[in-house]
């Protein structure tokens, strides 16, 4: 019964299908004996299941006999489903994308700020380009946080492309990196790191991190990204 109602059949119309199954062809008369439901009740769930495909009837002088389809048939509206589900699939996956795209912002604040975010590019575990960093101020104020950070990357064999400051006199000695160096002026006083569909923004003073959760603008930004590292100077 249980299986049957969640296959769409109603309570009572299951009663009535299972009813047939057992005895065979039934008059109305029949059924209400075995079933106990109302007569009333009774031409109602016939008809659905008739509509159904589910049972159907013959006449007999002036009665008529109703007639269970067998169970196979449960498997034919199954794959009928599937096919009216198959062929509207396409336009309600495009009514989906067509959604406007979320758009989630974070600020925190103080030393935490890093740790979180730097968590969280290892969580979404991809590689990732920065612009504007200052790789002297990280290691003068997060040596030993940018030292597990850089280890996990290396693991997750998680690679970055930076393009940093020209007069910085300190970069990261490791492979999974590569620094290319603008002037001061043309990268601005922000850190701002694109990992997934990220962006993030590290601000010194007071000491913040602003994440920007939307692909759109993540996108854009490795496109700046892209246009500043053809300019930059190895």
């Amino acid at each position: 019964m249980e299986v049957l109602g969640k296959l769409g059949l109603k309570q009572g119309e299951a009663t009535v299908y299972l009813a047939l199954l057992k005895n065979g062809k039934s008059s109305v008369r029949d059924i209400k004996t075995k079933t106990q439901l109302h007569r009333t009740g009774i031409y109602d769930f016939l008809e659905q299941l008739i509509n159904r495909g589910l049972v159907s009837y013959v006449s007999e002088g002036n009665c008529k006999y109703y007639i269970p389809t067998p169970p196979s048939k449960f498997q034919e509206l199954i794959d009928e489903q599937q096919s009216l589900l198959d062929s509207v699939k396409f336009q309600m996956e495009k009514e989906y994308q067509s959604e406007p795209e979320d758009l989630n912002v974070e600020v925190a604040r103080g030393r935490e700020s890093i740790k979180s975010f730097m968590a969280d590019i290892l969580r979404t575990n991809q590689n990732y380009v920065c612009i504007g960093v200052d790789e002297t101020w990280w290691e003068e104020q997060f040596p030993i946080i940018t030292a597990n950070h850089i280890a996990k990357e290396k693991k997750l064999k998680i690679k970055w492309k930076a393009i940093a400051q020209k007069e910085s006199d300190f970069v990261y000695d490791t492979p999974h990196a590569k620094y290319r160096f603008l002037p001061e002026e043309h990268l601005g006083p922000l850190h701002t790191i694109v990992y997934g569909d990220n962006v993030a923004i590290v601000i010194r003073d007071p000491l913040s991190v602003i994440t920007i959760r939307n692909q759109t603008l993540a996108k854009a930004q490795k496109k700046q990204f892209e246009m500043l590292w053809k300019e930059a100077k190895k």
